[in-house]
Parts: C-alpha cells; sequence; structure tokens
C-alpha cells in the first residue's frame, strides 16, 4: 500500500503546531484526546497505525517552566512518556518523528558558551529541562533516526482563536505601547527565533539525520543590545534606550549551528528576522 504524504502534528492548537498546520497544507492534527491519556501507548501506536502518514512533528508539551516545577508527575507524562509513545509508533511504523527539545537543556552548563549539540550535558537546572533530556536520550537510545529540535526562544504575533503565549515580539510591543521598560540583561546571551522560519526548516529538518540539533536563528548579542535593536528597526531610535531596562541578571542558552547547517538548514539572524517579521506584519506602534 503507498504511503500517504500526510504530516501528524502534535499540539496543533498550540504556538508551534499552529504555525506547522499552517506551513504543511495536508497536515493532520493528532486527536488530542489520545495524546493526554494517562498511558497514551497503545493508543497512540493504534492511531499511527491506521493513519499511516509519511512523518510525526511532535509540538505538544507542557513547557511552562512554573508549570512543571509544581506538577512534576505531569510534565513527566507531557515530556518523557508521550514522546515514548509517538517514537515507538514511528519506529515501529518506519515514519520519521522530529520532536521539539529547548534551549533549556544548556541550564546546567558552568561555561559560558555558545554551546554545541555534539556536548555531553550536565543535568539541567529545571523539571522541563530535565525532562526534555531525558526524552532525548530516551528516544535516541530506541530510535536513532529521531530528531530533536532544541529550539530557541520563539515569537510572532498572536493567532486568532489558537493558544498563544506571551513572547519576546508581544512584549517588546507592550513596552513600546505602555512605555514600561523591558528587562534585558547584558550578561545574557541567547537567541530568539521568528517562528515561521522555525516552521518552514521543518521540511528539510525531515530528511536529517538523526540526533539532537540546535535549531534556530544565531545571535551573538547580549540580550539588552538584543532588544535595543529590535527597537530601534521598529523605528523607536530616541525611545530606544528608555524602553529597554539593563538588568544584570546572567544565564546563557547561547548555541552553535555548525551541525545543523550540515544538514543543509540555515536561519537568519536574530537581528535578520526582526527585520522580516516587522515587514511581514508592518508593525508601527
Amino acid at each position: 500500500m503507498e504511503m500517504k504524504k500526510k504530516i501528524l502534528v502534535t499540539g496543533a492548537r498550540g504556538f508551534v503546531g499552529a504555525r506547522v498546520m499552517e506551513y504543511f497544507k495536508d497536515a493532520v492534527a493528532f486527536p488530542s484526546e489520545i495524546l493526554r491519556a494517562a498511558e497514551p501507548e497503545k493508543g497512540v501506536i493504534e492511531y499511527v497505525k491506521r493513519v499511516q502518514p509519511a512523518a510525526i512533528i511532535h509540538t505538544a508539551a507542557i513547557s511552562d517552566i512554573g508549570e512543571c516545577e509544581k506538577d512534576a508527575d505531569a510534565s513527566y507524562l507531557a515530556n518523557v512518556v508521550l514522546p515514548d509513545a509517538l517514537n515507538k509508533a514511528a519506529f515501529e511504523e518506519k515514519i520519521k518523528i522530529l520532536m521539539f527539545s529547548s534551549d533549556q537543556v544548556y541550564t546546567g552548563m558552568k561555561e559560558e558558551g555558545p554551546y554545541s549539540d555534539e556536548i555531553e550535558l550536565p543535568e539541567p537546572t529545571n523539571t522541563y529541562a530535565c525532562h526534555k533530556l531525558l526524552s532525548e536520550k530516551r528516544t535516541l537510545d530506541k530510535n536513532p533516526d529521531c530528531v530533536h529540535l532544541r529550539a530557541t526562544w520563539m515569537y510572532d504575533m498572536p493567532l486568532y482563536n489558537h493558544k498563544n503565549r506571551m513572547n519576546f515580539l508581544t512584549l517588546a510591543l507592550k513596552a513600546a505601547q505602555t512605555g514600561v521598560p523591558m528587562d534585558a540583561s547584558e550578561n545574557s546571551f541567547r537567541a530568539v527565533t521568528y517562528v515561521r522560519q522555525v516552521a518552514e526548516n521543518l521540511e528539510k529538518m525531515l530528511l536529517a539525520p538523526g540526533g539532537a540539533y540546535n535549531y534556530g536563528s544565531a545571535n551573538d548579542l547580549n540580550m539588552y543590545d538584543t532588544t535595543l535593536y529590535f527597537f530601534k528597526a521598529l523605528g523607536l531610535e530616541e525611545k530606544a534606550q528608555a524602553l529597554t531596562s539593563k538588568t544584570k541578571t546572567a544565564g546563557n542558552l547561547w548555541m552553535t549551528f555548525e551541525k545543523l547547517n550540515r544538514a543543509g538548514v540555515y536561519f537568519d539572524t536574530t537581528t535578520e528576522g526582526f527585520e522580516r517579521v516587522i515587514k511581514d506584519y508592518a508593525l508601527k506602534v
């Protein structure tokens, strides 16, 4: 029987999943009632066997760090048990599976970075990240063709009638509209990435060898200068410093992308992404 070309997407109404559904026109939302089962393996495997998709893109998660700390059992079910079930189904049916991990897996690093995705990682500093890293190890041990995407902080404008969350873009626009400065640290380095490019590059990642990949935009600026750049790009040159409050908070999630580039995947830099999103939405304050 010829395999259908549909892509199964978990978390189809979430921040990332909704954009994935927009990009892959033949995408099918994985039924949430199957994913939320206390023991999801049987239902997941049966559904995948029945649908026979070309690939699975797993975006569903409990990603709120505070929520995971409050309910570690729920985090374990969503961020470890469910990926195990999806991975088993993909392996048995010989289906490619992409899973969203997080740059939070680097929170246990003592060095300043940037961090390569080809190094051994110490235990992260929060429950969410610990479960993401555990999921990476467990699924890759069982299925070396599985791909994990250690995604950066992502941003976009809200989507109507979808589950949205505060992100760099909406926080910055709120600061510009209210005049209340946005906190940003000179001692912190991390990338922020336009989520629509995250979705666009998944097509190439479906052809990538298995493993964990740092995934997103490169950024050499600290978070204070990153935020300052956004306000200037938005045309707020004179107000930029007043809208960007310096903090001394440290905590790098700064990554390198050589492995991703070897797979033929390239992103705009963080600052280039800002220029694109401003143009895409004709943003003005």
